[in-house]
């Protein structure tokens, strides 16, 4: 998931589901931008976005464990859309 989620075309705030097709891994991936973050020399770093998955694992419906990955990026080249 970190890896689709920086390899998107466009980098921009969403969040977005996968379940396995089996339903027993369900995997909720959240991108959002980083804002008003600075260097130590006081500068505006642009284009930092924060990547969080939480993967969770299901057994006859009921959660058996659950994992989570926070994670930064800079996107040099990104174009960042606001979600609606």
């Amino acid at each position: 998931s970190l890896n689709e989620a920086i390899s998107l075309p466009v980098m921009e705030e969403q969040e977005y589901r996968t379940v396995s097709p089996d339903g027993k891994i369900d995997i909720l991936t959240l991108i959002e931008p980083v804002e008003d973050l600075e260097n130590e020399e006081g500068l505006q770093l642009n284009d930092i976005f924060s990547i969080r998955i939480t993967a969770r694992w299901y057994e006859n419906g009921q959660r058996l464990q659950s994992l989570r990955r926070d994670d930064w990026i800079r996107c040099r080249s990104a174009m960042f859309l606001p979600s609606v």
